[in-house]
């Protein structure tokens, strides 16, 4: 018996293959007439699906690279070409030295697929020409306006992106012009709202994959230790400022996570911050030389917190002096010997935690509001 189901799997094993290879040629003929009526999301879909039944089939690869050719998605094309030629290399050498009919179209083949892969490189050249001269004229229209009116400038960058939006001194204009803007108004004591209004600066940590906008709140999935999430705009020369924002601990990790706003950041592994620590409120500042956050003040919870909630956040900072508020009321006041150093990014900061955010604010800091909260 046993012999008898080897020597069927002998015997059909053929079989098998030449099916597949019908149902692979019936989808590629599928997507080459979608094709030619310009049907091309359902070319591509058969197309795909013939690779999927035949891998080893050259001419899907080079009806696909076509059809993206004719897309303007050169860099598809290429890559689908650049596959056909693979296999047709593959099956010449399989095949040895061939004759006849295969010879030629294999020869006929790569001639056709190298002069495609020529004109991609060409057009290459010329765009990659093109975009040069464009990013210094862009680069030369907005700097005519950066010093005087930023505002214009990062609208100016913000179109300009539209058209090119891979463009890195473009964006990198855009992430300081955004910074600038914001200092100006604050410094014209206007209330800033950072999120949602605003993109984030991921000049030091990106964004993990795993976060999302909805109705004007960001959840961040940082079930993982240490992440942050950099707002736009930098105290640099206000000597008071306050920060006000909305927080919501959704899941978390105990006893070791932590969630909250940092602020004076000069990068990811310098900063202060205020929120949730250990399973406290606590004001903590990391510095470049160490591994961990270091806690400068702590404080059991009050009843006024509740943990799976919204809760308001608020920090003043008054010269050398830190006053941190939870939900209106006054939690930690601490004294910075080196006032410099709260001069700097503010960021969204969790760890081991599922978090929410909303309505996060930044204004300059009004010398009759110390001690009281700025925004109830």
């Amino acid at each position: 018996m046993k012999y008898f189901i080897i020597a069927l799997m002998v015997l059909l094993g053929p079989a098998y293959v030449w099916a597949d290879e019908v149902s692979a040629d019936i989808y590629l003929k599928s997507g080459q007439e979608q094709a030619r009526k310009k049907e091309y999301k359902k070319a591509v879909e058969s197309l795909t699906k013939a690779m999927a039944e035949a891998p080893k089939m050259i001419e899907p690869y080079v009806a696909l690279g076509e059809v993206y050719r004719d897309t303007g998605e050169s860099a598809e094309a290429r890559t689908n070409f650049t596959k056909a030629l693979d296999l047709i290399s593959t099956a010449h050498d399989a095949a040895g030295t061939n004759t006849g009919d295969n010879d030629a179209k294999y020869k006929t083949l790569q001639t056709k697929l190298t002069g495609y892969l020529a004109e991609y490189d060409k057009t290459r050249q010329e765009f990659n020409k093109l975009n040069e001269q464009f990013s210094q004229a862009a680069l030369a229209l907005i700097e005519k306006y950066e010093k005087d009116n930023p505002e214009l400038a990062m609208n100016i960058t913000d179109k300009l992106l539209k058209i090119n939006p891979d463009d890195i001194v473009l964006l990198a204009k855009k992430k300081e012009y955004s910074q600038q803007v914001v200092s100006d108004a604050v410094e014209k004591n206007e209330i800033v709202t950072l999120f949602p209004s605003r993109d984030f600066d991921d000049d030091d940590n990106k964004l993990p994959e795993h976060w999302s906008i909805n109705n004007e709140t960001i959840k961040l999935n940082w079930l993982e230790p240490g992440h942050m999430a950099f707002l736009p705009g930098k105290v640099k020369a206000l000597n008071n400022y306050v920060i006000n924002g909305k927080m919501k601990i959704v899941d978390a990790n105990p006893p070791s996570y932590c969630a909250g706003i940092a602020f004076g950041a000069q990068s990811s592994a310098e900063f202060y911050f205020f929120g949730v620590a250990n399973m406290k409120l606590a004001l903590g500042r990391r510095v470049n030389n160490t591994s961990e956050l270091r806690l400068l003040q702590e404080k059991r919870m009050g009843s006024d917190f509740n943990i799976t909630d919204w809760n308001t956040l608020e920090i003043q900072v008054s010269e050398d002096m830190v006053r941190c508020f939870v939900n209106g009321t006054l939690s930690i006041e601490y004294t910075e010997d080196n006032k410099e150093a709260l001069r700097g990014k503010i960021a969204l900061l969790g760890s081991n935690a599922i978090l929410e955010f909303k309505e996060i604010t930044l204004a300059n800091g009004a010398e009759d509001n110390k001690g009281a909260p700025a925004n109830k």
